[in-house]
């Protein structure tokens, strides 16, 4: 996750992460200056194969999503002005 914020960062700008324990869970906020994911990509954004790069596998996010779901945990991809406090 925090290599996908870096590579859509512009150069130099700055990620955060903010963690929290909440209810004995851990919970990581994870923010970046990229130009954030359209509204409708968001709800798929975590599909396997589904990508916005040329590049891309689409495999990243799933893998991360799959990975965290089997630890019992969940991801979401929330728009810049709800992920911001």
């Amino acid at each position: 996750m925090l290599v996908n914020a870096i590579q859509f960062s512009p150069p130099g700008a700055k990620v955060e992460v903010d963690a929290r324990i909440i209810d004995n869970r851990v919970e990581l906020d994870i923010s970046d200056r990229g130009p954030g994911i359209p509204t409708a990509e968001r709800r798929r954004i975590f599909e396997m194969f589904v990508t916005t790069r040329p590049e891309g596998t689409g495999l990243g996010l799933f893998l991360a999503r799959t990975a965290i779901r089997k630890c019992g945990g969940d991801i979401a991809a929330l728009p810049r002005e709800a992920a911001e406090p």
